[in-house]
């Protein structure tokens, strides 16, 4: 939805699905349930994907698409949001942004971020059991597609291993039932170390992308 003035608050949101899949009705209604509680302006890009493209197109895509919107609305008015994958982009967008030298968000808003490509911590296979929704043998493939001809630990790709120092004001959702867990940890306490301002939310006993769907814990 582009409708509104220009001064109205914007999330972009980069929705999850391991790089290979488009958005379902999950997102949909959490979206429409989002755009009511905060009455902020929702844009919905629909980023390049596996097969057809790696990480790079759906940089540059997000950079147009970025300094679109901050040439028509004040910066700390955006929050860059994403879920999954789409998190895990989102992660990696904006520490391309400060090597960049370019305007961070105002916001940043991760759930479940996937924020290694290679799910590379050996904390993960305890939590394989619990996860009933994530396969980390078939991410970590989907990871090296994505990666395309860089390293897949390319901070790009996995902002795990990025540098965070320029990102502000951070906002993190994970489960402890969900392979991801470990490695958000990882994350959220490189962002503390470096002096970032993080909101970390942990559903005890709740699974990956748990904000999305309309139950109690993800008000």
């Amino acid at each position: 939805n582009r409708n509104g003035s220009d001064n109205q608050a914007q999330i972009i949101y980069l929705i999850g699905g391991a790089y290979l899949v488009r958005s379902d009705k999950q997102h949909w209604q959490f979206l429409n349930r989002l755009a009511i509680t905060t009455g902020c302006q929702i844009i919905v890009p629909l980023y390049p994907l596996l097969p057809q493209y790696d990480f790079t197109v759906a940089y540059q895509f997000l950079l147009q698409l970025y300094t679109e919107t901050y040439n028509q609305v004040a910066v700390s008015n955006i929050t860059l949001m994403g879920d999954s994958a789409g998190a895990g982009l989102a992660a990696g967008f904006c520490e391309y942004l400060g090597q960049r030298g370019l305007p961070q968000p105002g916001n940043l808003v991760l759930i479940s971020p996937w924020v290694d490509a290679t799910l590379n911590s050996p904390l993960i296979d305890r939590y394989v059991e619990k996860d009933v929704t994530l396969d980390p043998d078939g991410l970590r493939h989907i990871g090296r597609l994505w990666a395309g001809k860089a390293d897949p630990h390319d901070y790009r790709v996995s902002p795990l291993y990025g540098d965070v120092h320029s990102l502000r004001r951070v906002m993190v959702f994970t489960g402890t039932h969900e392979v991801m867990y470990p490695q958000t940890n990882d994350f959220v306490r490189k962002l503390r170390q470096q002096g970032v301002q993080v909101d970390y939310h942990i559903g005890r006993g709740l699974f990956h992308i748990y904000p999305l769907y309309d139950i109690p814990e993800a008000s």
